[in-house]
């Protein structure tokens, strides 16, 4: 499972391609659609994210899988996800990966996608769980195959999503995901991880760092007790 299934092998060619990218301002912005999304849990009530859709997209006749992009510490729904969106698209055109709709969420600046009160005034996971993911779920032409990749913060969001919500997903990729980590998460949802044997999951590290390592370290000693592959 940590190994990566073929979701999270998709948000991993997608990751690997981080500063790649050429295009200017326009080209990237003619990639995504802008929405908002009113909430109780934003400061402001309303929240921002964009959507990439695929080249092929006909919401009337087929459905896709989702991959969410959480942004690192400090970011928004304009980040890094979205300058990467032309390898995504690339990837998509040459028949390298299949079509995916891509969500860039906008998690607040530096609440770690937690209940905090950061000074944005999000309350990150319950705007998530009990807002937009439900909004997603019910606006957007989806297969069920979900998944949440994510830099530095946004790997750490992920990997705790991931594990606290394991029915919701099937892949979890982290890159540079810092110190925090979902080890709680996983502990308290083993049993589902081990029968569903979901949701895949794949840590990249661009540099060695102590932090990074202990994350990887403890997910992997509990994967290991339990036989997990």
């Amino acid at each position: 499972m940590r190994h990566a299934t073929h979701f999270a092998i998709i948000c991993t060619l997608w990751l690997a391609s981080f500063d790649l990218t050429a295009q200017t301002q326009d080209e990237i912005a003619a990639l995504f659609e802008h929405r908002t999304l009113t909430s109780e849990h934003v400061f402001e009530d309303e929240a921002d994210y964009n959507i990439y859709f695929p080249p092929d997209y006909a919401p009337s006749d087929r459905t896709y899988p989702i991959i969410f992009w959480l942004h690192g510490l400090g970011g928004n729904d304009t980040c890094e996800g979205t300058v990467n969106l032309p390898i995504l698209d690339s990837l998509i055109r040459n028949d390298i990966i299949q079509p995916v709709i891509s969500v860039l969420v906008d998690g607040g600046g530096n609440n770690w996608y937690r209940d905090m009160q950061d000074s944005y005034g999000y309350r990150s996971e319950s705007y998530f769980k009990e807002e937009f993911f439900p909004h997603i779920d019910t606006t957007l032409p989806h297969n069920g195959q979900w998944a949440l990749a994510g830099f530095s913060m946004g790997g750490v969001g992920s990997i705790e999503f991931g594990f606290k919500y394991p029915e919701m997903f099937e892949a979890i990729v982290s890159y540079d995901g810092a110190e925090n980590d979902g080890y709680d998460a996983l502990v308290d949802n083993i049993d589902y991880i081990k029968v569903n044997n979901k949701p895949g999951f794949f840590c990249y590290m661009g540099f060695k760092r102590g932090d990074f390592l202990r994350v990887t370290a403890k997910i992997d000693s509990v994967l290991d007790y339990h036989n997990i592959d």
